[in-house]
């Protein structure tokens, strides 16, 4: 997920409509902004946007539930667990006692789905019933409070609020519960609320630029799942922001080298040293990224706005003329 098109800044004034993808270490979000500017001034607005996204985390989206692979199985065969698909139709028709009475039948079936008010609590939220969810997530947690996916979510709510401290604390729950108990779980479902508890907490860290909290986060999570390019990029912007760069680039190349569709780490270098405030070293990774990937347009494009932004503004024109719109 990290590296990808992010959003834009336009301008609409000249014979044709530019559209620069702020691409950076993690996707961000913000509205394309459609202003009519000069190419100077459009440089300056899209790096300042770059700049104020925040990266996203995997606080994002619905709480993963973890299943063996029978479980999975039986819960996407309707046949054999026909009570699932009774729950909802009863949810869609507001009948939410028989709802919960179906999930409830479900639970006892398929033991390692979540507590039956869990489910219905994820109901209402995906129907942006947010009150009514966190009641029924309070009663989850009094009723079944070593049930870690309930401060999982909890944590993830209050992310999405800007409640930190709240969901730093929640996450902390969840981790904890899990590594008090770990003979309760399974070691797939062990595995999937440690990588949700981990990633939530390297997210708050993020969001506080706490860079220490924020790699041991990411190394926990990255003990349990090696691979994940996501994490990996991240752990490499926070240790670049203690000073350890040579380290942050030996991260960055590893999640290149798992998947070499990302960007590449002399891109994401140069974008960190924007964010610090270098220009020179920010222009010269973004050199180094261009003899890297010489036939990707959009590496061109950002050496050619580093270039105006530092004042070259004939430069960065000519990149972006015989470079990227010539390929794009």
């Amino acid at each position: 997920m990290a590296g990808c098109v992010a959003g834009g800044v336009s301008r609409t004034a000249g014979p044709e409509q530019v559209v620069f993808p702020c691409r950076g270490l993690g996707p961000k979000s913000f509205a394309p902004v459609h202003v009519p500017v000069n190419f100077f001034q459009w440089i300056l607005l899209s790096w300042a946007a770059c700049s104020c996204a925040y990266p996203q985390n995997v606080c994002a989206g619905p709480i993963k539930i973890p299943f063996s692979a029978e479980a999975q199985q039986k819960a996407r065969s309707p046949d054999k667990l026909p009570e699932l698909v009774r729950a909802v139709e009863c949810f869609q028709a507001r009948r939410y006692d028989e709802a919960l009475s179906f999930l409830e039948q479900a639970t006892q079936k398929l033991p390692e789905l979540p507590p039956a008010r869990f489910l219905l609590a994820e109901l209402f939220l995906a129907n942006n019933h947010l009150g009514t969810a966190r009641m029924h997530l309070e009663r989850v947690a009094r009723e079944q409070p070593s049930y870690p996916g309930v401060y999982l979510l909890f944590g993830k709510l209050a992310w999405h609020e800007g409640r930190w401290t709240d969901a730093w604390v929640h996450f902390q729950k969840a981790r904890d519960l899990v590594q008090q108990s770990p003979s309760t779980w399974s070691a797939t479902r062990r595995q999937s609320f440690l990588v949700q508890a981990y990633s939530g907490l390297a997210a708050v860290a993020e969001m506080r630029r706490d860079w220490p909290e924020t790699s041991q986060a990411l190394r926990a999570w990255l003990e349990r799942e090696p691979h994940n390019t996501l994490a990996r990029e991240r752990l490499g912007r926070a240790l670049f922001f203690q000073g350890q760069t040579e380290a942050a680039l030996s991260e960055l190349r590893r999640a290149e080298q798992l998947d070499p569709a990302l960007k590449c780490a002399e891109n994401n270098m140069g974008i960190l040293w924007l964010e610090k405030g270098d220009l020179q070293q920010a222009t010269e990774w973004m050199r180094r990224a261009a003899q890297a990937r010489p036939k990707d347009p959009l590496v061109h494009l950002e050496l050619g706005l580093c270039l105006a932004y530092a004042g070259d503004v004939a430069g960065g024109t000519r990149l972006y003329r015989t470079r990227y719109r010539s390929r794009t």
